[in-house]
């Protein structure tokens, strides 16, 4: 029999869908505009995506075949989901956020969360408005 590591949650995350249907160099030439990237060996390269890191000569490289990035510049990388989180400004715990409008930028839609999500909202939904409840008649 084979279990999920952990009980009522999904296999499938965001962040795992993103990861499977985004390739890094897609977004990174999107990021990078038409053109601007070129082909050196079997990866790609071009200045630095980032915002807070600009460069003159081109110091950010794609390795296609590992679907990973790498700035030499400013000494950071990642998959595509890591880059789209930097690139548009979201923080370290937007991670699933950054996933989500990443597969909604190239087309795909969002997986739906599992019927345990929703069996786990069913059964909490007493206490929390107990809770609220109990907070209405402190104040």
């Amino acid at each position: 029999m084979v279990r999920p590591g952990y009980r009522g949650v999904s296999r499938h995350s965001v962040i795992e869908e993103a990861k499977a249907l985004v390739k890094t160099v897609d977004l990174a030439d999107r990021l990078a505009g038409a053109g601007k990237m070129r082909k050196k060996g079997a990866e790609w390269e071009t200045n630095c995506l980032l915002p807070d890191h600009e460069d003159r000569t081109p110091s950010f490289r794609v390795d296609p075949e590992k679907n990973v990035w790498f700035c030499h510049g400013c000494v950071r990388g990642g998959d595509v989901v890591e880059l789209a989180r930097l690139a548009w400004g979201y923080v370290e715990g937007e991670t699933a956020m950054a996933a989500g409008d990443l597969l909604l930028e190239v087309g795909h839609p969002i997986p739906p969360r599992p019927g345990s999500w929703h069996a786990k909202q069913v059964r909490q939904d007493p206490v929390r408005r107990a809770l609220e409840e109990s907070k209405i008649g402190r104040v």
